[in-house]
């Protein structure tokens, strides 16, 4: 076969419906345990950023963070608390987290009640951190 046939052949393709095909059958079938692996991580992230603090008042803040997004505190969880669907306690807001109007997709800014915020990166080694007010 001729390189120019082969190339051909591969412009015939629809490379992007079958990704999106199989992106959508994933999600499908996997949204929830997706959701209850990434509860997980952000309650382990929780667990190391408490180990690491150096105030009392820092974990506490942590352990607020954890109880208002994911209901829970203790450790380990269940798989039933895990997979259970929370909706975020009153006085936490929960925001995207943008500078300049650009949003991350994948960053998550918490504002606990006494004003302080927590920025969530997940898959970052720190992925919490925590700021007394917006200027920091």
């Amino acid at each position: 076969m001729a390189p120019a046939d082969v190339l051909r052949y591969f412009w015939q393709i629809d490379f992007s419906s079958v990704f999106r095909q199989k992106m959508q059958a994933f999600w499908a079938d996997s949204a929830e345990a997706f959701r209850s692996m990434a509860k997980a991580n952000f309650l382990s992230k929780v667990v190391e950023a408490c180990e690491h603090a150096d105030l009392p008042e820092q974990r506490k803040r942590y352990r607020l963070l954890a109880r208002a997004l994911a209901g829970t505190t203790d450790w380990p969880p269940t798989l039933e608390q895990l997979q259970h669907t929370h909706v975020p306690d009153q006085g936490v807001r929960l925001h995207a987290f943008d500078i300049g109007g650009y949003v991350a997709s994948d960053m998550l800014r918490a504002v606990l009640p006494d004003g302080y915020q927590v920025l969530y990166m997940p898959g970052e080694v720190t992925a919490l951190h925590l700021f007394a007010n917006p200027a920091q």
